[in-house]
């Protein structure tokens, strides 16, 4: 049902984004839009996520930095690196335990920007990576876990190099050790994120 709806007005958004192309000169290279095959664009950005979990009041908030390379129009991968500070409590058997963490973390990515106008676009992305904490994360798991996120968002143009970044994304943290293992204390969350995307 969604397909139905969505896809007419993916075409609507194709032509006039077609159109567009059409009367605009390819040859400069700033007028060629940073979701371009073959296009490499860094983006900085700050995430911040709210914990899921019934007995688990932690915050997360994470500066990433991240290099993308487009293999295809619209369609890019991407590394990541950023800094994590997490805050709250964990609730175990009564006991309220500091949740207070720092760390750091990479992934790697798959961007799609689905529909575009020239410089602005809504994306959805996904990614795995691992982070590594002070402290075990949440308390009673491992210094150690992998990690899964991924949303969707927008790109709004400053320039024909610079764009704003925001948008929505669900991270997962886990060791690996299983769903109900005693030392693999997940944690889900929900989150928002903004920053700047620069067309290198």
């Amino acid at each position: 049902m969604l397909l139905k709806i969505l896809a007419p007005l993916f075409l609507i958004l194709m032509g006039c984004y077609s159109s567009q192309a059409q009367s605009v000169s390819i040859d400069s290279a700033t007028s060629k839009p940073f979701f371009s095959r073959g296009s490499a664009v860094h983006g900085t950005y700050l995430e911040h996520y709210f914990s899921e979990d019934a007995d688990r009041h932690i915050s997360v908030t994470q500066l990433n930095t991240e290099m993308a390379y487009f293999i295809w129009n619209r369609l890019s991968i991407m590394t990541n690196a950023y800094l994590l500070i997490a805050k709250g409590h964990r609730i175990v058997e009564f006991q309220d335990l500091d949740s207070d963490r720092y760390g750091v973390g990479f992934a790697g990515f798959v961007r799609v920007d689905l529909f575009n106008f020239r410089f602005h676009s809504l994306f959805v992305d996904l990614g795995y990576g691992m982070v590594f904490t002070d402290k075990s994360f949440p308390p009673g798991g491992t210094k150690w876990n992998f990690t899964r996120r991924y949303g969707c968002g927008l790109t709004i143009k400053i320039n024909t190099d610079a764009g704003l970044i925001i948008g929505w994304r669900f991270m997962h943290i886990s060791n690996g050790k299983g769903f109900g293992h005693p030392r693999n204390p997940s944690l889900d969350s929900n989150g928002l994120f903004g920053g700047l995307r620069f067309k290198l």
